[in-house]
């Protein structure tokens, strides 16, 4: 039998093709990109469309005075001028807003000690330790 092969052609009882082992032919050429034209732009999902408009900026008026706001900004500042006039819905929603997403109160608490008697600097670290400091009386 005569063995015309040479040595880029693929020879079958050098390599066993399987799971994870393609054939040589048709594997990607060195240097060349699986996906050349790269991976097309898809269509934006609802969460990123509700993202851009909301985050749009338009001008409004408050105060006598014109400023740039998101609509996300303008609509709950809508809604809480209808909340203050008077419209439960308007109220119901914004509390409900305010209960999801505000903050918790994060600034310095306030300690109040009502006594008969003032406490002298002492008996005040004992009970409230270093964290709070006594009034100036």
């Amino acid at each position: 039998m005569k063995d015309n092969s040479n040595d880029n052609d693929f020879d079958a009882r050098d390599y066993e093709v399987g799971y994870g082992k393609p054939p040589k032919h048709t594997r990607f050429k060195k240097g060349q990109s699986g996906n050349p034209k790269g991976r097309p732009k898809g269509e934006k999902n609802f969460a990123t469309i509700i993202d851009d408009v909301l985050g749009a900026t338009i001008v409004i008026t408050e105060n006598g005075q014109q400023r740039t706001a998101s609509k996300a900004e303008a609509m709950v500042m809508s809604l809480t001028a209808k909340a203050i006039k008077g419209n439960a819905r308007a109220a119901q929603t914004i509390i409900k807003l305010a209960d999801r997403y505000a903050p918790a109160n994060t600034g310095p608490q306030v300690i109040y000690h009502l006594s008969d008697k003032p406490l002298t600097g002492e008996e005040w670290m004992k009970k409230y330790g270093n964290d709070a400091e006594p009034d100036a009386a």
